[in-house]
């Protein structure tokens, strides 16, 4: 414990990363965050937690990268990922959130003792806490943000929230519905005969989405109404071009 500890030092083995003190409105110079961090849902295989000790000192922000022993266990079940280590190794992943809660604290109540006070921040389905209340028994199983359902398939993983498909599909039609929407005529103008099939092609999309984008009669919020737009404006500026050329005797 004590050399986990002691190399629990983000990048740096003996001077933590600092960051300017005015940049973090999250913590208080009284209180210090564990934040919670995985790129469960955004990558493939993904299945560790990470976490990171925050906290002022002297009038600096000071980040603690948490690193626990690898066992052998693991190794076996994963040797892909582990190849180039060995039993004993120190690793930033984490396989659940509870163990990363239990030795974040373990680690805190070591090196602090009782200087500050610690929150938790990053848990599935909950907002920030103390470390009283993440101890306990928590319901980590992913849910829509909008309509609280537990996800069992794939979900949208936007930031903190996470949404089902119907909810995001009817959310960003919501969006895209309201979005003021107008006709370009200052590109329908400028474009030559037959561009707009070149837009389409290039935009991987119908004539009919182009013309109709275009025109205002579709919305322009979208993916592909951005690139139906972005290209108009670069075909329609190149039209535009003229060259001044030497006058005739």
């Amino acid at each position: 414990m004590k050399t986990i500890i002691e190399r629990s030092q983000s990048e740096h083995t003996d001077t933590p990363a600092i960051f300017e003190c005015y940049e973090v409105k999250h913590i208080t110079y009284k209180q210090a965050l564990l934040n919670i961090t995985s790129y469960r849902g955004q990558c493939v295989d993904a299945v560790h937690y990470y976490g990171e000790l925050q906290f002022y000192h002297n009038y600096e922000y000071i980040i603690l990268k948490l690193t626990r022993p690898l066992k052998q266990e693991e190794i076996d079940n994963n040797q892909e990922h582990y190849y180039c280590l060995e039993e004993g190794d120190l690793t930033q992943g984490f396989n659940s959130v509870q163990e990363l809660i239990s030795f974040a604290n373990e680690v805190f109540k070591e090196r602090f003792k009782g200087i500050y006070e610690l929150f938790v921040d990053g848990i599935p389905n909950n907002r920030k806490m103390p470390i009283a209340a993440a101890l306990k028994p928590l319901d980590l199983r992913i849910k829509c943000a909008s309509c609280k359902k537990i996800i069992t398939g794939g979900c949208y993983n936007m930031g903190i929230d996470k949404y089902c498909p119907p909810c995001y599909e009817n959310t960003h039609k919501k969006k895209s519905n309201t979005t003021p929407r107008q006709r370009r005529t200052d590109l329908i103008v400028r474009l030559k005969k037959g561009q707009q099939q070149r837009i389409a092609v290039l935009a991987r999309c119908h004539t009919s989405t182009v013309c109709a984008v275009l025109n205002g009669r579709q919305s322009q919020a979208t993916r592909t109404a951005s690139n139906i737009i972005r290209i108009a404006e670069r075909m329609a500026d190149n039209n535009q071009r003229y060259y001044i050329t030497k006058p005739r005797c």
